[in-house]
């Protein structure tokens, strides 16, 4: 039992979180979603310094140890620690809004309560915050106190959970949400897509499912395929085609490579399960789009899909626009930017009269998400995202560089790189990465990649394995 517990407890405590936004956004609001995410992240937390994972020769209480060593001794505990309290500084210092001065007939844009620490408006901070939290117990756990097959089940959990969140919110649309029928429609007014989250979660699950093969864990794979089949059906419901066409790629890429490296486990019988999962997988949708009826919300989403218009009419000149505006913003704060959620009222403030001619009624964001972070968050809040990725990419060259030609290819060291490149993509032209949602899936897949490069000194040394 405590072999298993060791396995798999932490791993599936630390999936709940990454994955609670997409079971709750249509029932409740951020505030409440926030507070469940920090909780589910206190558990976790709790589970991951209870329940590490043992290597060969450990005992619990000497794995314990180990773990909370190795995590003190990361930089990135320093460096996380540094973000939230910047990100609680962002919570905590609101006031960011549109005032009107009477006397002057003049409207400016009002800063934080404390000019001098970021901010944003009311009630924008509680949940990045909280993912900047679980983002980090994540990373940190995962870095540190997992073994081969606690990863597995990080990413067959986090995908199984979030393929069931697909499956979910599927229903749901078809029973007329009026949440999701928003969500559904997936434009550029609001280019922050839970479509993006899903298509990151089908290559993790589809990675997992791989996992299970090289595992010969037969009955896990399952779940991994009923992961795989609801993130298609969120991805293909809730983004716009050109996020689709980019996570379907990078599903492809995922597929092919992870079929090479696990080559020697792939036999008959494998291979037809691969060629199952892989048609159901693709293939549900469509089946869905022709089995149910024209009127259906399902039906006229995947009708708009098959339009095939990419982009919409009028895109590269509000692109344009609306980066201009966006740099503009960015000047007024380059370092710590005019505060979360800010970029409604810098759109308002900063457009002229000419500008709403192009601009649609609701515009929230720029498309794109690179500028919009550095008006909302500025150089600062950019350095903090980018270092998350520079922490991975160091631990991932400084560990090839160790292993040189002696490390073993295994497939989980693929969802990072993969979905990172997919993400920097996307990013060019919505703020999806921006999302609590996608920034918890990718701080899993990021550190998951990295340690699953065993540092190898000489052939005499071992792989890192868990108990039994």
């Amino acid at each position: 039992m405590q072999k298993l517990i060791s396995k798999y407890a932490a791993a599936a405590h630390l999936a709940l979180p990454a994955v609670a936004p997409l079971f709750l956004f249509p029932f409740f609001g951020v505030g409440e979603i926030a507070v469940a995410v920090l909780w589910l992240t206190l558990f976790a937390a709790t589970w991951s310094v209870m329940e590490p994972s043992c290597f060969r020769g450990e005992r619990p209480h000497e794995a314990r140890m180990r773990l909370l060593g190795s995590v003190v001794r990361d930089p990135l505990f320093g460096f996380s620690i540094a973000v939230l309290l910047l990100a609680g500084a962002r919570a905590l210092n609101p006031g960011v809004a549109l005032a009107y001065d009477a006397e002057v007939r003049h409207w400016s844009l009002r800063g934080p309560a404390l000019d001098i620490l970021p901010g944003g408006t009311a009630g924008s901070g509680l949940l990045p915050f909280a993912a900047v939290a679980a983002a980090s117990v994540i990373m940190l756990a995962i870095r540190n106190g997992f073994g081969k097959y606690a990863r597995t089940s990080f990413c067959l959990v986090g995908g199984t959970l979030a393929g069931l969140a697909g499956i979910l919110l599927t229903v749901l649309a078809l029973s007329g949400s009026s949440v999701l029928a928003v969500a559904m429609r997936a434009d550029y007014a609001n280019p922050s897509f839970v479509g993006t989250a899903f298509g990151l979660w089908l290559s993790v699950a589809t990675v997992a499912f791989f996992g299970c093969i090289e595992a010969g864990w037969v009955l896990a794979e399952l779940f991994a395929v009923l992961g795989m089949v609801g993130c298609a059906l969120g991805l293909v419901l809730f983004a716009p085609l050109m996020t689709a066409m980019v996570m379907l790629a990078a599903l492809l890429l995922v597929v092919i490579a992870s079929a090479i490296l696990t080559r020697e486990h792939i036999h008959g019988s494998v291979s037809l399960r691969i060629a199952v999962a892989v048609a159901l997988t693709l293939g549900l949708p469509l089946v869905l789009a022709v089995a149910l009826p024209e009127s259906s919300p399902w039906a006229i989403r995947f009708k708009t899909l098959q339009q095939l218009q990419v982009l919409p009419a009028g895109y590269g000149r509000l692109r344009a626009l609306l980066s201009a505006i966006a740099l503009k913003a960015w000047r007024v704060d380059s370092w710590l930017g005019t505060g979360l959620e800010s970029f409604p009222l810098d759109i308002r403030f900063h457009a002229v009269a000419k500008d709403w001619e192009l601009i649609p009624p609701g515009q929230t964001a720029a498309i794109n998400g690179y500028w919009q972070l550095l008006a909302e968050r500025g150089i600062i809040g950019a350095a903090m995202i980018a270092g998350y990725i520079a922490f991975s990419g160091w631990t991932m060259l400084h560990r090839l560089i160790a292993c040189r030609a002696r490390f073993e290819w295994r497939a989980f060291v693929l969802p990072g790189p993969v979905l990172l490149a997919a993400v920097l993509v996307t990013a060019a032209y919505d703020a999806s990465f921006l999302r609590a949602d996608v920034m918890m899936v990718m701080a899993g897949a990021l550190a998951v990649s990295a340690v699953s490069i065993p540092v190898v000194k000489d052939k005499t040394d071992s792989t890192e394995k868990s108990h039994g």
